[in-house]
């Protein structure tokens, strides 16, 4: 018999994360791993032959620092995973996560990922629903949110001052979109193939690192 969390625990803490409250603190590690997986169609990669979840450091892709006591970096990509997953359960201290290339479906929050995280990438998935890129953690790098189905409105006036890479190419996101504040740091901007519009003054510093083809009604004109 599969080790599954009780029942009103799941359903109570899945609520929760609905309600983008998800307390790290109120279970174990094992647990909220668990939770991270939860609305993952087949999670048998992550169990012993008996069919009860395995100690999470064991997992394939889970890089344990046991210097430090945390899980340093989630790595599921390329994996054939099916399903939605909980990036707001990922632990504190977790600097990197990939779960690019696989088939995940539904949305993704992301203001309540760990302070820690550097690197984080979910492109080429069929990720669904809008994205809040104004409360990422202050030293993130990297984010690719590249190839998948993401739409709405998309906020660059708040990146974090260390963001160096950002991705959102080949989704549908649609508006006006405002590139006057992106950070210095940054040497990749992928806007491309989407459905921006309107007439965008770009200051002249992001002539070599700004992609923005494939938006039809966007006009990029660079001061």
């Amino acid at each position: 018999m599969p080790n599954c969390l009780p029942f009103m625990l799941v359903a109570e803490f899945l609520y929760a994360i609905e309600l983008g409250r998800c307390n790290r603190d109120f279970i174990s590690l094992q647990n909220t791993m668990e939770l991270i997986i939860a609305e993952i169609h087949d999670t048998s990669r992550f169990r012993d032959p008996q069919g009860t979840f395995a100690d999470f450091k064991t997992w394939n892709g889970v890089h344990w620092d046991s210097a430090h006591s945390k899980v340093q970096k989630i790595d599921w990509s390329w994996s054939s995973m099916e399903g939605s997953i909980n990036l707001q359960c990922i632990p504190e201290g977790v600097e990197c996560v990939s779960v690019g290339h696989n088939m995940l479906t539904g949305s993704i929050s992301l203001h309540m990922l760990p302070y820690a995280m550097l690197y984080l990438s979910v492109r080429n998935n069929a990720l669904t629903g809008s994205v809040n890129l104004t409360a990422l953690p202050k030293g993130l790098q990297t984010l690719y949110l590249c190839v998948n189905q993401l739409s709405g409105n998309v906020d660059l006036t708040r990146l974090s001052a260390t963001m160096q890479s950002l991705d959102v190419s080949n989704n549908i996101f649609s508006g006006s979109i405002d590139l006057s504040k992106i950070p210095p740091s940054m040497f990749l901007l992928d806007i491309s193939a989407n459905s921006f519009e309107g007439v965008v003054p770009v200051p002249r510093t992001l002539e070599k690192i700004l992609h923005s083809s494939g938006n039809s009604k966007l006009q990029v004109s660079f001061l």
